[in-house]
């Protein structure tokens, strides 16, 4: 798809695609041909979805950050490689069963003079979060989880693919 495409589909205007890609700060994408002026660039769907979602991960549409655009496209992609390495369906394959939804939880661990922070990437549906968060607080020792950062992945998929459809492109309905 072209460009402004993905930027329709995503729900992103044209100038804040342009400041994170100057930044290094997209989530793209699978080898797409992108320069400055190119109106002409190849993304897929799965592009606008990856897109979709940092801009969920980052609180683009309001005024509370979640996560930092610099973390937010590292988050993204461990989440969806868990998601492929454990067997789920792509969020843009999966069109029936619970929401999926990813995100990161903070667990802060150790002694009061020796504490350490470290981040497990969690994938799921929100029934199964409890558990996630008792496996995760359990590798570290009975410590706490600090924050955890989760965003619909399957919301932002069936937006994508609903814009998709709404503008023809033949690869929403594969």
């Amino acid at each position: 798809m072209r460009r402004s495409h993905l930027l329709l589909c995503a729900d992103i205007e044209l100038a804040r695609f342009k400041v994170l890609r100057t930044r290094g700060q997209l989530p793209l994408m699978s080898g797409c041909v992108d320069d400055a002026d190119s109106r002409g660039a190849t993304y897929s769907l799965d592009d606008a979805f990856r897109l979709r979602l940092l801009l969920d991960v980052i609180g683009q549409d309001d005024d509370l950050p979640a996560v930092p655009p610099a973390k937010a496209a590292g988050l993204i992609d461990n989440a969806l490689t868990w998601i492929v390495g454990n067997g789920l369906p792509h969020p843009l394959e999966a069109r029936e069963g619970p929401d999926l939804w990813v995100g990161v939880a903070v667990i802060e661990s150790g002694q009061s003079d020796a504490r350490y922070r470290f981040s497990n990437w969690f994938a799921g549906s929100l029934t199964e979060l409890p558990v996630f968060i008792e496996r995760a607080e359990s590798e570290a020792f009975g410590d706490a989880a600090v924050r955890i950062v989760i965003v619909n992945a399957s919301r932002a998929a069936r937006l994508v693919r609903k814009r998709a459809l709404r503008l023809g492109l033949p690869e929403a309905e594969e």
